[in-house]
């Protein structure tokens, strides 16, 4: 189970926070990069999550 997992750009890329704080970028589902220390990659992952939830809380369609 992961803390954070999203993805953008129809799949093709994934960031991952596991449930130790460790965060890893995807690459069509296979390991890409270890982003640990990357605040920039964790805040963006972290806005998108937080933007989708509030698009579907208010009952909007979006794109993933």
């Amino acid at each position: 189970m992961s803390a954070l997992n999203v993805s953008v750009y129809n799949g093709k890329y994934t960031v991952i926070q596991n449930d130790n704080g460790g965060i890893e970028a995807l690459r069509y589902g296979e390991k890409w990069r270890d982003c640990c220390g990357d605040g920039l990659i964790l805040a963006l992952a972290q806005e998108i999550e937080e933007l989708r939830n509030e698009l579907d809380t208010h009952g909007y369609s979006r794109k993933e």
